[in-house]
């Protein structure tokens, strides 16, 4: 492939992308209103969660998700980690109780 032929298919593929993630985004947006309204109105708090995740070769990252839990949760995990040896160390396994 020439390099001409290269580049209008690169810019082909890119002028797709954005278009299909514009109209992802439109379409999907009542919903995501909707899901932070809910949230607001349900329970006092943020609407979103963010923690840091491990990701492709060990690197980390933020991850922001809408919250759907009880705001004092990660204390409660920590709470638990630390008065209970055996579920402390399924948690470091495996990330999962």
């Amino acid at each position: 492939m020439n390099l001409k032929k290269h580049f209008s298919y690169n810019l082909i593929k890119r002028v797709f992308e954005i278009i299909f993630s514009i109209s992802v985004i439109f379409v999907t947006s009542p919903l995501t209103l909707l899901i932070c309204l809910l949230i607001k109105l349900s329970s006092r708090g943020p609407i979103f969660f963010t923690q840091k995740r491990i990701g492709k070769n060990i690197s980390s990252f933020k991850c922001i998700k809408f919250r759907t839990m009880n705001l004092e949760a990660e204390d409660m995990l920590n709470n638990l980690l630390s008065n209970n040896e055996e579920i402390r160390i399924e948690f470091e396994k495996s990330q999962k109780i």
